[in-house]
Parts: structure tokens; sequence; C-alpha cells
């Protein structure tokens, strides 16, 4: 039972950067930090660190017992069951702890303000350094898609457009010098050794391969590697949008993370109705976690048996 001299720490930890807040029983956000990454799944040392700097960063919680504390967590590679649970034991002295992905919380964010009965319509995509979407199948279950993390695809994110760039810088690097003028600044990141390139593509730094989204936006109107890159994932992204509004019915498709507003900007007009930026805070959404049973992860992915 929570009381009302206890606190609930809330997470929302991103490949890319994290925040946390700390609300009081009553919902209200009294605190807010930001930190670095917490991706459990590829850096899953670097994401512990991350928890307990966060935990250690919050001024109200400095004199609080952890009894009192409830702990609600987000995290980018959340579906790692043996990780989690190493977590919960690290954290076992709080209240209670709930934990799930980073995916999860921002649809939760977007729900805070909506019936239960319209839950089915609407769809959360989350694009920054990975991509994923969540969506609910009923009141009490969601479903994922995407979200397996960068060597499986994660379409439309910055590390899947870094990876691309890369292949085609590859392939063309004894043209592009003097075709195309993205070539100075890859060629600075990584290069002109092929061998190199792929040693470091090889070594899967996944913040710095997804960090050449930036260049790409660079050149977008003067890079011919850029245009084509472009029109690639424009039309992943189309197609995204098409299975979840034709064939999943979803009436709203909510956008979140880094990229959301670059691919907003682009939404074919076909669908543009549908597209909407998220302007909730994830970390509302870890909150929400925590007064409402529905809002506990619950994933037709982890559960359903494949015959």
């Amino acid at each position: 039972m929570i009381k009302k001299n206890h606190y609930i720490f809330c997470l929302d930890g991103g490949a890319s950067k994290s925040t946390s807040a700390v609300f009081d029983t009553n919902g209200n956000k009294i605190e807010k930090n930001v930190g670095g990454l917490c991706n459990i799944e590829n850096n899953f040392n670097l994401s512990l660190d991350c928890i307990d700097y966060h935990l250690k960063k919050s001024k109200i919680l400095k004199n609080i017992r952890k009894k009192n504390i409830v702990i609600s967590l987000g995290l980018a590679g959340g579906r790692n069951i043996s990780k989690k649970n190493i977590i919960r034991k690290r954290l076992k002295n709080y209240k209670k702890i709930f934990i799930s992905t980073d995916g999860h919380i921002s649809l939760l964010s977007i729900l805070q303000n909506i019936e239960i009965k319209n839950y089915k319509d609407i769809a959360s995509f989350n694009i920054g350094t990975g991509s994923v979407i969540h969506f609910f199948i009923n009141k009490n279950t969601q479903y994922q898609i995407g979200g397996w993390g960068h060597m499986f695809g994660d379409q439309c994110s910055g590390y899947w457009i870094g990876k691309k760039i890369i292949t085609y810088f590859l392939k063309n690097i004894d043209n592009l010098e003097k075709n195309d003028p993205i070539y100075k600044d890859l060629i600075i990141n990584f290069g002109n050794n092929d061998l190199t390139i792929m040693k470091k593509l090889m070594r899967n730094d996944i913040e710095k391969i997804a960090s050449i989204f930036k260049i790409f936006l660079k050149y977008l109107n003067q890079s011919e590697l850029s245009k084509k890159i472009f029109k690639e994932i424009i039309l992943e992204y189309e197609n995204i949008l098409h299975h979840l509004i034709n064939i999943k019915k979803k009436n709203k498709i909510y956008l979140s993370g880094g990229l959301s507003n670059f691919y907003f900007k682009y939404t074919p007009n076909k669908f543009k109705k549908f597209v909407h930026i998220n302007k909730s805070n994830p970390v509302d959404g870890a909150y929400l976690m925590t007064q409402k049973k529905e809002f506990v992860e619950n994933l037709y992915n982890d559960k359903r048996i494949l015959k």
C-alpha cells in the first residue's frame, strides 16, 4: 500500500540519454533530473550506474527511507528478463519495483487522459537511437513491433540510418570524394580505408553510428547519398504507417523520441490526419504504471506460443 509519506521515483532510460522524476502520492512531479544512456541490453553496467546516478542525484529522496520509495523504470532493452531480475535484486530494499521498456512507458504517457475503451485505437511509435512500436490489443495486453535491438533492424532509427550510410559509403568510397559533399564529414569520423571502417562498424558503437544522422541531415539537400537514404527511410516509414493504420486499424499514431519531429515533418499526405507528435513526457508513463493495473506491462509477444 502506498501511503502519503511515500514517494515514487520514475526513470525513462533511452539508448542515448535518460530522464528521472520524483512524484508524490498525488501525482505531482516534484523533481526532475537528466543523465546518460540506460540501455540494459547493450550497456548493462553503464545502465546500472545510470540508475544509481539518478537515485543519488535526487535531493528529495536523499533522507527518505528506501521502504518508503516506489521505483518505476522504463528502460531501453527492458524486455531482458535476466537483467531485469538483477536490477530487482539490487533494488530489493525499496517499497516496490516496476520495470518495463522505454517504449511501453511512452505509450502509457499518451493514454493518461484517454478512456479504456479507446486504448485499442492508439499506437506509439518511438524513434530515436533505436525504434519501437507499442499498442494495446485489449485493456490488459500490449503488443510490440520492433524494439529487438540494432542487430535486428529497429527500422527508421538513428542507428539504422547510420548503418545504411556507412554501407553506401563503403561501396562508393573511391568515388565520393569528387562527387558528394558528405564525404568530408564521413571521412573525419571513419577514415577512408575500407578495412578500418568495417572494423569500426564491427565494434558496434551504437551511439556513434546513430549520430551519423546529424551528418545525413546536414547534407540532405546537397548530397546524393543523403537523398538516396532519405527516399529509403521515408518509404520504410510509410510502410510502417500503412501497417499500423490499414492492417492494425489504429487511427492515431503518436511519434516520440529524438527523430520524431523529423519524421512528422515528412509524413506522407495520405497519413497526416492519423499522425501526431507525442507531447506528453514518457516519465509520466512510468508513474502511471504504478497507479493502474492495466498499465503494468503485459506483452502478448512474451506470452504467445508458436506451434
